[in-house]
Parts: C-alpha cells; structure tokens; sequence
C-alpha cells in the first residue's frame, strides 16, 4: 500500500505513514524496509532512504530490485562510484526492467542514464 501509494498517486506522506507502521511491526523485513526507502526517496530524503536501503541489502543481498533501489538512494546521495557498483550487483543478480514493479519500469532508463556506463 506503501509502495502503490507514492509510487501511483505521489502521496508520499501518507506512504510514509504506511511503510513506517509495516517497518514497526518487523523492522527486520527486506520488503518493509526496501518500500519505506523508496518512498523516503521519492519524498525527497535520500539520506534516510539510503539507511533503509543498506538494511534491506543487507537482509537480502541477492535481491536485484533492492539493489537498484540502492544504486538509486547512492546517487540520490553524490556517490556515483557506489551507484554503479550496486547496478552492476544487480545486473549480476538478474535485474531487468521486468523484475522491478511495473510503476518503476517507466523510470528504469532514465536511472540507468543517470548511472552513466560502468
């Protein structure tokens, strides 16, 4: 609901409201923790959106959307070298604009422009 929430309708405080509940109730949950940095992200807090991200990868280090997300929260924060290294972990991993939920595929490119080549 989080996720959907900023992502669809641009809602961010309310989405933030959503994921900071989801991330009370387990706040060791890769999903909890990786839609709560997204949304913090859209809202305009890369800094907090990068912790959230880091705990996420760090819980589940094999999850190619998650690592974009930090690639994304890494450039969000002038780290471009730390940004390209997340992609190309996540190109590894299997990462396609397919595997990203369907209201980021249409942002994917303009990340990996962002992003520059490796």
């Amino acid at each position: 609901l989080a996720g959907l929430t900023a992502l669809k309708y641009g809602n961010f405080k309310e989405a933030l409201t959503y994921a900071d509940r989801a991330v009370a109730l387990n706040s060791d949950q890769p999903d909890f923790l990786d839609t709560r940095g997204i949304v913090r992200l859209k809202a305009g807090n890369p800094l907090l959106a990068l912790d959230d991200l880091l705990k996420a990868v760090e819980i589940a280090p094999s999850s190619p959307a998650k690592l974009f997300h930090l690639a994304q929260a890494q450039l969000a924060n002038n780290n471009k070298e730390k940004a390209r290294q997340s992609l190309e972990m996540a190109k590894t991993k299997g990462l396609t604009s397919n595997s990203l939920h369907a209201l980021e595929r249409k942002d994917y490119q303009e990340w990996l422009n962002k992003l520059g080549p490796s």
